[in-house]
């Protein structure tokens, strides 16, 4: 399992793009600052990050996507480091 903390930089005008964002599962939305808005991802694969990520870079009114902080659970996936 992986879980990223991100910050979005929406439009001056976002027209929507909070509800769609909120609609989609794995994301959690956390406090809106003016226009920042933070998110948490929870994703089972890289890869599905990464396509939750890009996802987000295309929902319009998203201005930036930043990528503030990445865990991953290794020891979920049978590996354990020392």
């Amino acid at each position: 399992m992986m879980i990223s903390g991100l910050v979005l930089t929406l439009d001056s005008q976002p027209s929507g793009a909070v509800d769609t964002i909120r609609s989609r599962p794995h994301l959690t939305l956390g406090e809106q600052n003016g226009r920042l808005l933070s998110i948490a991802i929870e994703a089972n694969t890289p890869a599905e990050s990464e396509e939750l990520h890009n996802w987000l870079i295309d929902v319009p009114g998203v201005e930036n996507v930043e990528v503030v902080f990445v865990h991953r659970d290794d020891a979920e996936d049978g590996h354990v480091s020392d």
